[in-house]
């Protein structure tokens, strides 16, 4: 018979922490910032092999420091689920959705309505396709034995808070700075399902270039679902110069060479190899990346 974990009944942080390791730490990290991740996902992002990560998301579950909900794609597998904290894991690492200044805490019932929500949001799709682009690159890292790295990966809401505050008004789907051969490469994310018309994209533009002006001038990323949508939007802004864009369609890895600059004629480039800078050093940039750190 296989070992069964007792439920408990709230968050017990003495009677749980013993059965955490480093990696347990860095999981509960990455949902406390960004909600939800799938299986696939927290495999690809932490371990070697997926029964592994099976076992332990099993563990984890079972103490209640993670929760789940069964993921219902075609695409999805047998042991394919939705993690997000549970009411211990809460106890642990706090979400981001109480904010740094908040003294709230879970109860069972606010953790559980806090879960139903995130679970019915119409943004719950959206939200794991940007989740998605990033445990990418954190993969991409861990197979790299240290020579990349993602050295910032801030939530959708981190990132709006951040630098939206400001009175750029921008409002990424993510933010990320990508180490690799020895450049640091600062981005905003827009991931694109496909459901929005282009000039809604466009319209999201002039925001960054805001965000610019005082801040760091980081590429654009329009992450689109096809060949031909991405190919229709380098035509459209063939002409615009004012901060980068980089389009590249979906793809396994969106570190490889699979970039294009709109109007520059180039080969398609690596996501290390695009335009950016951190910005100046002082009061209008608090967030600024230091490259050196």
């Amino acid at each position: 018979m296989s070992r069964r974990f007792p439920r408990q009944p709230g968050p017990r942080p003495h009677s749980f922490t013993e059965h955490l390791t480093h990696r347990d730490i860095a999981i509960l990290s990455r949902l406390a910032e960004h909600q939800i991740l799938t299986t696939s996902q927290i495999t690809r992002a932490f371990f070697d092999h997926p029964r592994i990560a099976r076992r332990r998301l099993t563990i984890l579950t079972r103490l209640e420091i993670l929760d789940r909900f069964r993921f219902n794609l075609r695409a999805a597998g047998p042991e394919e689920y939705i993690y997000f904290l549970g009411l211990n894991g809460a106890a642990v690492r706090r979400p981001s959705v109480f904010g740094p200044d908040s003294r709230r805490h879970d109860t069972a019932r606010s953790h559980r309505e806090r879960v139903n929500n995130l679970l019915r949001s119409q943004r719950r799709e959206h939200t794991l396709g940007a989740n998605d682009f990033f445990t990418r690159l954190l993969a991409d890292a861990r197979a790299s034995a240290g020579s990349r790295s993602l050295a910032r990966w801030w939530s959708e809401q981190h990132a709006t808070d951040a630098y939206g505050a400001s009175g750029a008004r921008i409002r990424p789907d993510g933010h990320g700075v990508w180490r690799a051969h020895g450049r640091s490469v600062g981005f905003w994310l827009e991931h694109d399902t496909g459901s929005e018309k282009h000039q809604q994209l466009l319209d999201k533009l002039p925001g960054y270039e805001a965000a610019a002006r005082t801040g760091p001038v980081y590429p654009v990323l329009l992450w689109v679902p096809s060949i031909g949508r991405r190919d229709r939007l380098l035509v459209k802004l063939a002409d615009y110069t004012r901060i980068p864009i980089a389009v590249a369609a979906h793809h396994p890895n969106p570190a490889d060479p699979i970039w294009h600059l709109p109007g520059s004629g180039r080969a398609p480039l690596a996501l290390h190899e695009l335009p950016s800078d951190h910005g100046p050093i002082g009061a209008t940039n608090p967030n600024r990346f230091d490259p050196n750190a």
